[in-house]
């Protein structure tokens, strides 16, 4: 699902995920900004630096910019959208709380027109298309705490 009344579709070629993370009473703090953190990884999966990732170098040309706070666009055309919720849970036995994250991203890997997908964004002539596998790999990468 999209943003309040928003839909979201997941066409063939479209990359769709959701990752769930249980957050402890005590980085509860950082919620607000994990949507914000995701975006970013995402971002940086999507355009890596050429010069670290040489087989990715045709994508890091890519004209990708991060709409806050949840989306990304390749030019005027959305590229990927991201969603982010929680809920909290109150423990009266040990007098804690802790939150389930849940993280939503869905990227247009290889959709066909009329949608803007990282393969139509390839320069020509078209690289290999880019696996949803790959896609899917990059951004857990990204979201890896260091």
């Amino acid at each position: 699902r999209g943003r309040g009344a928003n839909a979201w579709d997941s066409p063939y070629g479209c990359l769709t995920f959701t990752a769930h993370l249980d957050i402890p009473a005590a980085r509860i703090a950082v919620l607000p900004f994990v949507q914000y953190l995701a975006a970013s990884a995402t971002l940086r999966a999507l355009a890596p630096d050429p010069a670290t990732t040489p087989a990715a170098a045709s994508s890091a040309k890519l004209p990708l910019r991060l709409k806050w706070p949840n989306d990304l666009y390749a030019g005027p055309h959305k590229l990927c959208g991201i969603l982010c919720e929680a809920t909290t849970c109150y423990s009266p036995a040990s007098s804690t709380t802790s939150a389930s994250l849940y993280l939503g991203i869905g990227v247009n890997v290889t959709n066909p027109s009329p949608t803007i997908s990282l393969l139509s964004l390839s320069p020509p002539p078209p690289a290999p298309p880019p696996s949803r596998e790959t896609v899917l790999a990059r951004i857990l990468s990204e979201l890896e705490p260091r």
